[in-house]
């Protein structure tokens, strides 16, 4: 899997349009983030640029941007914007990304319908939401990520192996003669 060149998506870590503060949407309580998408070519890439702006305390204050997630189609970052966080690339998914279980279906919103058919166009995944496209695009490349370090484990495995000589065609015959009836206490 090709990694994402994060020193071209520097780049696009500010948007050329912020939402507008006046949006209905910046209103609602229960929502903490608003999401911009755009699609761009980083790096000799074609990502899917997911820009989430936190929901500001009071109802004039404006919205700040809070993380930003270049999706590829086989690989995916976060980069955060929190000037108090140690690390600024996150390699979380969107569902796990403020520690809360349901977090896109609760607590974000996209800011317009054209931001949510980028994200279904882009994703090329059968769902009526974009959350719930880019939720299955992200489970399965971590699941591709995870099956490929399970196969290097067990590569490795193997090649310490190959030195050994095969065992004998009736070791476990021998296992039942010898072995187990020494476990056995009648």
């Amino acid at each position: 899997m090709k990694k994402i060149d994060k020193k071209a998506c520097r780049q696009f870590l500010e948007p050329l349009v912020p939402p507008a503060s006046d949006c209905g949407l910046f209103l609602v309580q229960s929502l903490k983030y608003i999401v911009r998408t755009a699609i761009k070519i980083v790096g000799h890439r074609r990502l899917l640029i997911l820009c989430l702006y936190a929901r500001g305390d009071s109802p004039d204050s404006k919205p700040t941007l809070a993380y930003t997630i270049f999706q590829a189609s086989n690989s995916f970052t976060t980069y955060d914007h929190d000037p108090d966080s140690k690390t600024r690339w996150r390699t979380v998914m969107l569902d796990n990304l403020d520690k809360d279980y349901g977090f896109t279906r609760r607590k974000c919103a996209f800011y317009s319908r054209p931001d949510e058919q980028r994200v279904l166009n882009f994703c090329r995944v059968c769902s009526d939401e974009g959350f719930d496209a880019l939720g299955r695009l992200q489970a399965g490349i971590r699941k591709k990520e995870c099956q490929l370090r399970i196969r290097k484990r067990q590569q490795k495995v193997v090649e310490e192996f190959q030195c050994l000589r095969p065992l004998p065609k009736d070791v476990g015959g021998w296992i039942y003669r010898n072995v187990l009836p020494a476990y056995f206490f009648l």
